[in-house]
């Protein structure tokens, strides 16, 4: 977390099967910065991620000044936009997410 706002990590990455490497990352990126804006998030960093040929994205964001966010929501509302590009999406926040990766 870079501020005094709860943290999360979105990680969006193409749906089994479909692993072409054509996707852009900047270009997702970009438009996941739109799509978070709609859903009271802040996009802070991102960071492609290739393995296997599979095309992935870490996004790290913060939820808007004063804001909650409904991480169930939130998820419904990208893996609907995302779907049309092949496109999975998991959210998390970033304290579970860090203590996950540590075990």
């Amino acid at each position: 977390m870079t501020g005094t706002q709860p943290g999360y990590i979105i990680s969006v990455f193409q749906l089994a099967g479909m692993c072409t490497g054509a996707f852009d990352s900047k270009e997702v990126a970009s438009r996941l910065q739109t799509q978070l804006r709609g859903l009271g998030l802040e996009l802070t960093a991102w960071e492609p991620v290739s393995q296997s040929g599979c095309f992935a994205v870490l996004v790290w964001a913060e939820a808007q000044a004063g804001g909650r966010v409904d991480l169930l929501e939130a998820r419904r509302q990208l893996t609907t936009q995302l779907a049309p590009q092949q496109l999975q999406v998991r959210i998390q926040r970033e304290d579970v997410f860090l203590a996950m990766h540590r075990l």
